[in-house]
């Protein structure tokens, strides 16, 4: 590694030796000194190469980007010395370009300051091209305060701009998610984001957009400032509304008005939406917000609707979006993007079967019309192994939660459970799982119309195979497996263990169901099935303090009694005296 630094150094001296032969002007430099200064230059390239690299997100644009302190530029002069040179941006924001050129970069962009460095090589060096870029950005630290989770004070790359950071100050910092008060507040916040998204879209509206990200101020270290407009940078791709950030900058989030004036499009787009209005707002801004027409827009029929008058003005738009000419919006200003009438068409699902049938695999489902014992027939019916009582179907959640912490205490608030209940209840909630109540055997052998449920598209059938055991475990004197034999009961399979053992607490024997995993109280009529599991549980152990509490209350009792009755007994007997 050490020879190969050293050629590198004897290379760059000679090509700079050849480059500043050439330069106009250029002030001499003795060999010692510029041997120096290329071990340094290898010592900066190998610090780069060896750098975690940061997470990208999004690609730097030259003409909006500004270079600060701390910034690495790459340079490389063709033909007369191609091998890269490193340009570290010193903190006065000053570089010196090929040892000869001091550069200010005070309230530079990135495109400015490659043309200096072009202009400045090519006048003065004879026949020669520059190829200058970003090669690692700063970092830089900024403030945001306001409308966000985690406001505070962040270190990120100077290639970040605003939307970015707002994510990161909207996302629980390293450690922090333990804290459930904080978590119960970002699931009680987003829970209302979803009520109020799940209302809007059922009126054909997608409420994503709010007052906050239009208007996000930025104030930099030189007391100018400006404003962000995220749902603008997104719509329109304009950089300006989303800037880099930079050294120092303060970013203030705004909360939410109670009103504020709108404008939305709605039809046949990818995503209806609302957003807050700002002077200067555009057709094509809200064209671009929805991501697009849908596939069934109907070009013919889209309309900019202005507000008070409802008056109707036709858009000329094509497949792509754009606007042959656009028109500026007022407040309330509504977009309406027609649709094609569609040809009626079937409503078909598609049903899955696993398991011990002939024919297993997907299955349409024609009009969404098919029962179970249809499909069972479409598969072939059972095979000789397939066991109905542990056959199942699961059903997709369409009322899945996102947020189970948050909905466990929204269950919570009107309980009247105790605590015991409550526990039990978390643990179902948490372990549920989104079975269709059906039973099987109902179904094929007792022909239970109840039970031939109507499948839905998505509905997964698993009909497994005869286990052919039962699995027997805690006071019994010889746990472990037991060959299944039909018809029989709790008792059956106990004997077969060895008997109840030394504790055993026999009333509180109970059944736990492989299906569904469910604890059933033994019972003449209660039948075992091939891989449920019997459990027998051990009298409790009770501390030795408990005991003794437990004789207190005893003597207490016995005490209290005799005390009464001596008490009647008295007043008997004065009764009958006096008489």
């Amino acid at each position: 590694m050490k020879s190969y630094t050293l050629l590198s150094s004897l290379i760059l001296i000679f090509c700079y030796s050849s480059a500043l032969a050439q330069l106009k002007g250029a002030s001499s430099l003795d060999s010692k000194s510029m041997f120096q200064q290329t071990i340094e230059q290898s010592s900066a390239i190998d610090k780069i190469s060896k750098t975690e690299n940061t997470p990208v997100a999004s690609i730097v644009n030259d003409n909006y980007y500004y270079v600060g302190p701390g910034d690495v530029l790459s340079l490389q002069i063709i033909p007369s010395y191609t091998l890269e040179q490193m340009l570290v941006v010193s903190p006065e924001n000053t570089i010196i370009v090929n040892r000869n050129w001091e550069m200010n970069l005070k309230g530079k962009t990135l495109a400015e300051v490659k043309k200096m460095i072009s202009d400045t090589i090519s006048s003065n060096i004879s026949n020669a091209k520059s190829i200058v870029g970003l090669k690692q950005s700063r970092s830089v630290l900024v403030n945001i305060d306001g409308n966000v989770f985690f406001p505070g004070s962040y270190i990120v790359p100077a290639s970040y701009c605003v939307s970015t950071l707002l994510k990161i100050a909207n996302q629980p910092k390293t450690g922090v998610e333990s804290n459930q008060a904080l978590s119960a507040q970002i699931a009680r916040n987003q829970e209302m984001k979803d009520e109020k998204f799940k209302f809007l879209t059922e009126s054909g509206f997608e409420n994503l957009l709010n007052y906050s990200r239009r208007n996000i101020f930025i104030r930099h270290l030189d007391k100018t400032g400006a404003v962000a407009d995220i749902d603008k940078y997104y719509s329109l791709s304009d950089n300006e509304s989303n800037p880099y950030l930079r050294e120092g900058d303060e970013i203030f989030v705004p909360f939410d008005k109670n009103q504020y004036p709108t404008v939305s499009i709605s039809g046949a787009v990818r995503r209806s939406c609302i957003s807050a209005f700002k002077a200067g707002d555009k057709a094509s801004f809200m064209l671009g917000l929805c991501a697009g027409l849908s596939e069934d827009a109907d070009l013919e029929n889209i309309y900019l609707v202005s507000p008070g008058t409802n008056e109707r003005k036709k858009l000329s738009v094509d497949k792509s979006g754009i606007l042959a000419e656009d028109y500026d919006l007022q407040p309330g200003s509504l977009i309406s993007v027609g649709q094609k009438v569609k040809s009626k068409t079937s409503s078909n699902g598609v049903i899955s079967v696993v398991g011990c049938v002939a024919n297993p695999g997907a299955y349409i489902s024609e009009n969404n019309n098919l029962h179970l014992k249809d499909l069972i027939g479409l598969a072939g019916g059972f095979t000789d192994d397939a066991y109905l009582p542990l056959a199942y179907i699961l059903r997709k959640d369409v009322n899945e939660k996102k947020n189970e912490y948050y909905e466990r205490l929204k269950s919570f608030q009107y309980s009247d459970l105790l605590l015991e209940d409550t526990m039990r209840y978390d643990i179902h909630i948490n372990l549920r799982k989104p079975y269709l109540a059906c039973d099987f055997v109902a179904a094929f052998n007792k022909n239970s119309s109840n039970d031939n449920v109507k499948l839905e598209d998505g509905d997964f059938i698993v009909i497994p195979a005869n286990p052919k055991k039962v699995f027997v475990f805690g006071q019994v004197n010889n746990p472990g497996y037991v060959e299944f034999v039909e018809g029989k009961t709790l008792s059956y399979y106990i004997d077969r263990a060895g008997g109840y053992g030394p504790g055993a607490e026999k009333e509180r024997s109970r059944i736990i169901r492989g299906k569904t995993k469910a604890w059933i109280e033994s019972k003449e009529n209660i039948y075992v099935y091939a891989g449920d599991e019997i459990y027998v549980p051990t009298t409790p152990d009770v501390p030795e303090t408990t005991k003794q509490q437990a004789r207190a209350s005893y003597v207490n009792y016995i005490t209290a009694g005799v005390s009464v009755l001596a008490t009647l007994s008295y007043l008997i007997i004065s009764i009958w005296g006096k008489k």
